[in-house]
């Protein structure tokens, strides 16, 4: 498909949420747990559940990392191989702390990648100081963050940013060196465009 668009896009997105290496650490998952092993330099019957979830774990994350930043690094490759001049963006975690999702610095070797990070907050202030802490973490990093008019509370959306504070993100944006400010408008509100 990406051949095929090639010629009719100025880049690509991906929204890719997986959960990261410590939120679904796959320690009974045979591929993951071999292909860890593999790469540690251990034999397969010798890594354990009960090895990974304690000598080895440090070391498990940390390939739990890198596996997952690996799809991204792979997909980039594709993309290139077909439009080198393509821009790549990966809409990825929620900012900063970058705990539930995969750390940002483990695939922003990626050359010229956007980072697009899922920022929804209540407050205009909340979203630039994550936004602040993010450039702060990746200083020389694209950064494009995503602001919405929802947010998540009691595992439920609900609608809580008005314009005014929409408009404030997208100054705190600029203001901190990013590309632009993103907007999505959550799933309760459609795409009606009614609060802009």
């Amino acid at each position: 498909h990406y051949q095929q668009m090639a010629a009719k896009v100025d880049g690509v997105f991906w929204d890719y949420e997986p959960a990261n290496g410590m939120r679904n650490p796959l320690w009974d998952d045979p591929a993951t747990v071999a292909a860890f092993a593999r790469q540690a330099g251990l034999k397969p019957d010798e890594v354990t559940g009960g090895r990974l979830k304690g000598e080895l774990r440090e070391k498990f994350m940390k390939f739990r990392t890198w596996q997952l930043a690996q799809v991204l690094r792979l997909w980039a490759e594709h993309v290139r191989s077909i439009g080198p001049e393509l821009d790549i963006a990966v809409c990825q975690g929620s900012g900063m702390p970058p705990d539930r999702a995969v750390d940002y610095q483990a695939y922003n070797d990626i050359p010229n990648l956007i980072h697009l990070p899922m920022i929804y907050t209540a407050s205009a202030m909340a979203f630039a100081n994550n936004v602040e802490g993010m450039r702060s973490y990746l200083p020389k990093a694209k950064i494009f963050p995503m602001t919405s008019t929802s947010m998540v509370a009691d595992s439920g959306w609900m609608a809580a940013k008005m314009p005014r504070r929409i408009y404030f993100d997208w100054v705190s944006a600029a203001l901190l060196g990013c590309m632009g400010c993103s907007h999505w408008p959550g799933p309760h509100r459609g795409f009606d465009m009614e609060y802009i």
